[in-house]
C-alpha cells in the first residue's frame, strides 16, 4: 500500500481543550532509603500547605577582627549558602576569614 495517497482526516489527534487538565507535577523515580523517603513526604507535605521552608544564609567572619562581619542573601540549601560565603570570603577577607552558615 505503498502508494496510497495521504488522506486529511479532521479527526483525531491533538485538540484544544482534550485530556486531562495538567496539574504541573511529573512522575519521577529516584532510588532512596525508607527514611530518606518518609522526609521527602514530609517536605512535600510542607511545600503543598504553603508551610514557610527552612532558609540558610552564609556569614564571613574576619578571624583578625579587623572588618565586621559579612553575610550572603538566603538561600533554600545549606550547601548554596556554605557556597555563596566561601565566595564572598575569598572577595572581601581572604585567607584570614572564616565561614559560618545560620538556619533562619
Amino acid at each position: 500500500m505503498p502508494n496510497m495517497p495521504k488522506q486529511d482526516a479532521e479527526w483525531g489527534g491533538k485538540r484544544e481543550g482534550a485530556g486531562r487538565p495538567s496539574t504541573g507535577r511529573k512522575a519521577r523515580s529516584v532510588y532512596v532509603t525508607d527514611k530518606e523517603h518518609e522526609a521527602i513526604k514530609d517536605l512535600i507535605k510542607k511545600m503543598r500547605e504553603g508551610e514557610e521552608m527552612t532558609k540558610y544564609r552564609g556569614i564571613v567572619k574576619d578571624d583578625m577582627g579587623n572588618m565586621e562581619s559579612r553575610q550572603t542573601r538566603w538561600y533554600s540549601t545549606y550547601k548554596e549558602a556554605h557556597d555563596a560565603a566561601e565566595k564572598l570570603c575569598e572577595r572581601t577577607i581572604g585567607e584570614r576569614g572564616s565561614v559560618e552558615v545560620e538556619q533562619g
